[in-house]
């Protein structure tokens, strides 16, 4: 599976958490109608190209639980995995929180589903380059120190849904 960078500090990963749908309450824990319901609020558009994000914790608290008609919620792949929920891959995301004990905390913020092709936007500046000549002159060599700065942004709601654990 691939593996999202750390970076709970960046603008984009505030805005992505900002557009949420509340669950039942922390004693209720998350539930197939909470999936069900965060898969339901994305618009059908972003569909194709979404994925969910979840800590590795999180997706094992999944794995343990069952619908109510007991199947379980995730459909085991040819290789034994658990890659993929409601027909959309998972791709863990080890800054997003996870469960302590099986529990999550009020306001918690722990699965998003959406399309980050449709909802990101990648913000690059120009690159720089600084030549360093004075120790090297001796040598007849030159050094090149060369640097970029990169960010992203969230362009609309639309694209992405998270699920916020509710108070209880």
């Amino acid at each position: 599976m691939l593996r999202a960078p750390r970076c709970p500090t960046t603008p984009a990963y505030s805005l992505w958490l900002k557009w949420a749908r509340p669950t039942g309450t922390i004693a209720a824990g998350i539930g197939w109608e909470d999936i069900v319901a965060t898969f339901d609020a994305l618009d059908p558009a972003y569909l194709p190209r979404s994925i969910w994000q979840m800590s590795s914790k999180t997706r094992n608290y999944l794995a343990g639980l069952k619908t109510s008609d007991g199947r379980p919620f995730f459909t085991p792949t040819t290789d034994g995995g658990m890659d993929y929920l409601l027909g959309r891959p998972i791709v863990l995301n080890q800054s997003l929180p996870s469960p302590t004990a099986g529990v999550f905390a009020a306001n918690d913020k722990p699965i998003i589903l959406g399309s980050l092709f449709d909802g990101l936007q990648v913000i690059a500046s120009e690159p720089r380059v600084a030549v360093l000549r004075e120790r090297y002159a001796e040598v007849n060599e030159s050094a090149l120190i060369t640097s970029i700065r990169l960010g992203s942004a969230s362009l609309q709601a639309g694209p992405i849904q998270a699920l916020r654990i509710a108070a209880s």
